[in-house]
């Protein structure tokens, strides 16, 4: 993957060159089917699947944006959250460009197995996770404490939740669950409990085996975290177009979609596969069909993409059920691709002892884009939010974006020369980064 992100030359894009040559078709094309199977067989053996998310915001030219450390969906309360610490060390987050958010790791066996696994996470910090793990880096540390110890508790989430502060610098984040039993498939223990109003429950209908971690049962490994990592396509919009490129000598990627969601109604393309030192554009998406229509349609060419890459075709249900509110009914503009799975091996390496005779590894890439026409009325707000008039309503409408608020208005402030709107907007940054948790943005 290239070092940085950087802007293309969209006249070529949009050019008959760009629909012909280098970037190929803009719409109408699918990705090549992998060889997959529908759901698990003994016969294969032990397999292990995963699929996940990585969330960015990057605006109109390709800059990637930070301030993705906020939350909006809810987590069950036995999750174990180290990203409480965040509010006490808000220099350290404000610079996080990526969101890893709800990697599941699935285990088949034909019959019970002891397995031990472990997630790295050079680039970030693994922040949330189920079942507890036996160790982790960085160390965590006491309140006004300066040297780390080891602060795991099987029977309490209290020492996790009052540590004060993120080790420094963001990187070098591991899991290790130690070794655990992946029970046989006719064993089906209680699972961990209560789901509140979370999504959680979604990702367990799906017959994987349950895993006894401890005294904790699961039937899945969760861990979600945040960090720096380069995206594998170069993203750029002007006005109503999106642009998508991937630098030559990257992997193939399998499949782009192109979505606009709105109150009133939404819309998608599909464009793609994208070879390396090749590229896609395309109109972004009029949001003609009705919610219901959108959801239906978009969900179904989603799971079946997840299947040609290789999931099982209840895993790729559970994981598009479970964003069904972020990838669909979230307003905004935005892109879903697959990463290839050499790229999260390198982003998040994961070590399964003994090794499977298959691992799938499935992550979507959401990018969250903002259009020229967005960033114009972010410079507007900004400007508001200057003047002691309209303060409070400019204030208003940043909030309103939930828990993308800082991406968006860290652009109107890097867009600006204006000294007085740049402190205007410097202060509501101070006061959006102390606010963890947001309330969902969606349609519904």
């Amino acid at each position: 993957m290239r070092v940085a992100i950087a802007a293309v030359a969209f006249g070529c894009l949009l050019s008959s060159c760009g629909r012909n040559g280098l970037f190929g078709p803009v719409e109408g094309q699918r990705p090549e089917p992998r060889v997959s199977s529908p759901r698990y067989e003994p016969a294969q053996g032990f397999v292990v699947h995963e699929w996940g998310t990585l969330t960015s915001v990057v605006g109109s030219d390709g800059a990637l944006l930070p301030g993705l450390h906020h939350e909006e969906e809810d987590l069950p309360p036995f999750v174990a959250d180290r990203l409480a610490q965040a509010q006490a060390t808000p220099s350290l987050v404000q610079s996080i460009g990526q969101k890893m958010e709800t990697p599941v790791t699935y285990f088949y066996s034909p019959g019970p197995m002891k397995v031990s696994a472990r997630v790295d996470f050079p680039n970030g910090m693994l922040t949330q996770w189920f079942p507890f793990v036996q160790q982790m880096s960085p160390p965590l540390f006491w309140h006004g404490g300066t040297t780390p110890v080891d602060l795991y508790r099987t029977g309490s989430l209290t020492d996790w939740v009052e540590c004060e502060r993120f080790n420094e610098p963001l990187k070098g984040g591991s899991l290790d669950w130690g070794t655990f039993d992946v029970l046989g498939p006719e064993q089906a223990p209680a699972l961990a409990g209560p789901l509140t109003h979370s999504t959680w429950g979604f990702a367990r209908n799906v017959a994987a085996n349950t895993l006894a971690v401890g005294s904790q049962r699961e039937k899945f490994l969760f861990y979600r975290g945040l960090g720096n990592f380069e995206l594998p396509l170069v993203t750029t919009v002007q006005e109503d177009q999106a642009a998508f490129a991937n630098p030559v000598g990257e992997e193939k990627i399998a499949a782009v979609f192109l979505i606009q969601v709105t109150a009133a109604g939404a819309g998608f393309s599909e464009l793609g596969p994208v070879a390396g030192g090749a590229g896609v554009a395309g109109k972004i998406p009029e949001p003609s069909q009705s919610l219901p229509e959108f959801v239906q349609a978009l969900k179904a060419r989603l799971t079946a993409v997840l299947i040609a890459d290789g999931l099982f075709a209840d895993e790729a249900k559970a994981m598009v059920d479970t964003w069904e509110r972020g990838y669909f009914l979230t307003p905004g503009i935005r892109a879903l691709y697959l990463l290839p799975q050499s790229v999260t091996d390198q982003v998040i390496p994961l070590k399964i002892s003994p090794p499977p005779s298959v691992v799938r590894r499935s992550m979507v890439i959401r990018v969250e884009l903002l259009t020229p026409a967005h960033e114009r009325a972010l410079a507007s707000w900004l400007t508001e939010l200057a003047q002691s008039p309209t303060a409070g309503a400019a204030e208003a409408k940043f909030l309103a974006l939930g828990r993308f608020a800082e991406p968006h208005l860290t652009r109107a402030v890097n867009l600006t020369r204006s000294v007085g709107e740049q402190a205007a907007g410097a202060a509501l940054l101070r006061k959006i980064r102390q606010q963890r948790k947001w309330a969902p943005t969606a349609v519904e």
